[in-house]
């Protein structure tokens, strides 16, 4: 089945940050790839922007600093 990008484009921009990043990349096919890396750059969020994960849980852990400490 042939991938509207147009209805791709608006699905994408109508997602929250956290909704729009929780999406993995990887699953997409190559049309939904380019409207979501289209999304990311007009909201210039990156994968540097995805939080971290730790275990099969998905739990969000803690941005680090350069000096290795977590953020409390």
């Amino acid at each position: 089945m042939p991938v509207d990008p147009e209805y791709l484009h608006q699905y994408y921009a109508s997602l929250s940050d956290e909704a729009l990043l929780a999406i993995d990349r990887e699953e997409l096919v190559d049309t939904a790839k380019n409207c979501y890396d289209h999304e990311l750059g007009q909201r210039e969020l990156g994968s540097e922007d995805v939080p971290r994960t730790e275990g099969r849980h998905g739990v969000p852990m803690p941005p680090h600093h350069a000096d290795g400490k977590a953020e409390s």
